[in-house]
């Protein structure tokens, strides 16, 4: 089988559970007799991270091969990529920045309300009843699947870089609102933060050639807006 034959049925079966693991996971509460309508919060934040947890394993195994090649030559240019994580880093919270602007504009200018995404409502829910799980969860797990899925292992199937990119952003930014019941309008504004980032978490993937660098630079983000969040709780 040829190389391009196996990285896409990679790439399917870590998108598939992905994007399913969650029904899959009901179904097998349902067939253990337990009644998820009672969870608590804590419970739920337990059963994310362990969603997380068995999903990285899997992205894990499957993209062993290219972690190992990635891991080593970081660690050779480990300082000189470190620096270049916190200045990316900076990069997007720049871009995150204009994006805010630009939506409060157009917002304004239509006389949209937009919400806080069910995303991160639900990130905000589950920091406040077990914040140690989602923390682990948010700066560990999120950034490295994510990044193994949607950079690394898209990377793999589609070599042209601007294509890349653009696909890559937009399902990256895209899977973090939908579905949703929220009006067209109201979910696509929503989702234009993430998938700029996208934009650029893919750019640098493209630019660096590795995905830790790119995982730091995720998890940065991501420690920012837990900052954010509790200090506005």
């Amino acid at each position: 089988m040829k190389r391009d034959d196996i990285d896409f049925i990679k790439v399917a079966v870590v998108m598939f559970f992905f994007f399913y693991i969650g029904i899959l996971v009901g179904n097998i509460f349902n067939w253990l007799n337990i009644d998820i309508t009672g969870f608590s919060l804590t419970d739920w934040a337990v059963t994310d991270l362990s969603i997380k947890l068995f999903m990285s394993l899997l992205a894990g195994v499957i993209y062993f091969g290219y972690l190992e090649s990635d891991f080593f030559k970081f660690k050779e240019k480990s300082k000189e990529l470190f620096k270049k994580s916190i200045h990316y880093f900076g990069v997007i919270i720049g871009i995150k920045f204009l994006v805010a602007i630009l939506i409060t504009i157009v917002t304004v200018a239509y006389g949209l309300e937009v919400p806080q995404s069910q995303n991160q409502s639900t990130i905000d829910s589950l920091a406040q009843a077990a914040p140690v799980l989602i923390v682990i969860s948010s700066l560990i797990f999120a950034p490295f699947l994510e990044e193994v899925i949607f950079r690394m292992g898209l990377y793999k199937i589609i070599k042209q870089k601007h294509i890349f990119i653009l696909v890559s952003g937009l399902i990256f930014g895209l899977m973090h609102i939908f579905p949703t019941n929220l009006p067209l309008a109201v979910a696509i504004m929503q989702s234009i933060t993430y998938v700029s980032i996208g934009f650029a978490l893919a750019y640098i993937y493209v630019k660096e050639q590795n995905i830790y660098l790119v995982m730091i630079v995720h998890a940065l983000n991501n420690l920012f807006g837990l900052v954010l969040m509790l200090l506005f709780l």
